[in-house]
């Protein structure tokens, strides 16, 4: 507690001479990521347009000068730097703006996170289309080729890979891990997920909304072609990013200023006391997120929020400041401190239980029993139709959710009940008590009886 004091009093000391270093992390989000995005830019110039038209241009494919072209602007585009700047302008129009700036087609307010790819030029996507985080598009391979397009009001969920030449037609939804195979045609409003022999499984076709989703979808509409909202919630949304972004990496500065400013006669102290710092900004940068969390949101509960409303917008300001926490997540997987962190936030965790996942920002719907072991994912949210949905998911006793598996929202899993590596949940399913449940979308595979 006194090393603690005494650190707290080294650093207010410390705050005049490090003013320099507080302003570089916040100019730090200001110039590398637009000189990061310039560079990709001019990179994706110099090396000009992949052909990947159609099936008779595949040689070009093949060619090293190709290959390598396309290997080059791939490791660019998956550096961190370009990554996390992306990352900044999600669900804002200027993720559309630096998209069509690498050549991507997107159309009117199209709610969208960064997309894994590097065949912008071949991508169409139109008004009102939502494509959730790490979408990867493919528009070129070595047996298939062609331009991809997702047309208006479509949904394009999270971990969805979709191949070469395909279309996502009108008021199309497509579930979260999906596989899209090469020109696939998917028809106006139906509802796939999942991959079932190499294609996503029809789960409604004709899907029509309900009154209540219409009178949701068009209250959302007239709110998303709101110019005033629209601008509002852009410049919003960009400046919480720049804000929380720059906090995170000044606190994670702090430790190191003391330790260049400190006496250097002792290098064992002066080691023992950056730890300290450390490990204790970590501590406070945990609690001072959760005191965030509980100011701005209070407790979640399960319902729909129309986008640009009040709940959707706080929703989307702790999913980003989540980003800043998210190294610290990483490394207390497995311990208490991780089921204490998700207590702290506000989820309901039994005793002896072993949580391993990295979580969203849904606590407040999080029910999980005792004795579990959950190395899986939670999804307690969708976004459909312009609207975020919640609805809390339901974990009983002595359960295991293996490696990236998957619960959607409104799904539960009964006491004894085993869920596979990769498997998915689809939303309100239920996993019988002793049942194991494998497959994307997962069903029941065999009792822990049998």
């Amino acid at each position: 507690a006194l090393l603690m004091l005494k650190l707290g009093s080294d650093m207010f000391s410390f705050f005049q001479k490090t003013e320099m270093i507080i302003a570089f992390a916040f100019l730090h989000h200001l110039i590398s990521g637009p000189l990061v995005f310039l560079t990709v830019l001019i990179l994706k110039t110099v090396i000009g347009s992949s052909a990947v038209i159609g099936s008779s241009e595949l040689l070009p494919l093949m060619q090293q000068s190709t290959c390598f072209s396309r290997w080059l602007l791939a490791r660019t585009i998956k550096s961190a730097d370009f990554e996390h700047f992306m990352e900044m302008f999600s669900s804002t129009e200027m993720q559309a703006i630096l998209y069509r700036c690498l050549g991507m087609k997107v159309g009117y307010r199209v709610h969208m996170d960064p997309i894994k790819t590097i065949d912008f030029e071949h991508i169409d996507i139109e008004d009102h289309h939502t494509t959730a985080s790490a979408v990867k598009v493919v528009c070129a391979s070595v047996n298939a080729a062609g331009p991809v397009r997702m047309l208006k009001q479509g949904v394009t969920a999270d971990s969805t890979l979709v191949m070469p030449g395909v279309v996502v037609s009108e008021r199309t939804i497509i579930g979260s891990k999906s596989v899209v195979p090469a020109d696939t045609y998917l028809a106006p409003n139906t509802i796939v997920t999942g991959c079932v022999r190499g294609s996503p499984a029809l789960l409604r076709s004709d899907a029509k909304m309900s009154a209540a989703d219409q009178n949701d979808f068009d209250e959302a509409m007239t709110m998303l072609n709101d110019s005033v909202r629209f601008t509002a919630f852009n410049f919003g949304m960009i400046l919480w990013a720049f804000t929380s972004a720059g906090l995170a990496e000044m606190i994670s500065i702090l430790p190191l200023t003391i330790f260049f400013y400190k006496d250097m006669s002792s290098s064992l102290r002066i080691a023992c006391e950056y730890l300290a710092a450390n490990y204790a900004l970590d501590v406070c940068s945990v609690l001072f997120f959760a005191a965030m969390k509980w100011l701005l949101m209070g407790r979640v509960v399960a319902g729909n929020h129309i986008i640009f409303s009040s709940g959707h917008v706080r929703w989307l300001c702790m999913l980003r400041c989540k980003d800043q926490i998210d190294h610290i997540l990483q490394y207390t997987r497995g311990s208490i401190f991780h089921v204490a962190i998700f207590r702290l936030l506000g989820a309901r965790v039994g005793k002896n239980t072993v949580l391993l996942d990295v979580m969203q920002p849904d606590w407040d719907l999080y029910d999980i029993g005792d004795h579990c072991v959950d190395f899986g994912l939670y999804a307690c949210h969708t976004f459909e139709n312009m609207v975020l949905k919640l609805a809390p998911i339901c974990v009983g006793n002595r359960c295991t959710i293996q490696d990236h598996g998957i619960l959607m929202p409104g799904a539960s899993m009964e006491d004894d009940a085993v869920l596979m590596p990769g498997s998915n949940v689809l939303k309100g399913e239920v996993v019988g008590s002793g049942q194991i449940w494998a497959g994307n979308p997962a069903g029941a595979s065999f009792g822990l009886g049998a």
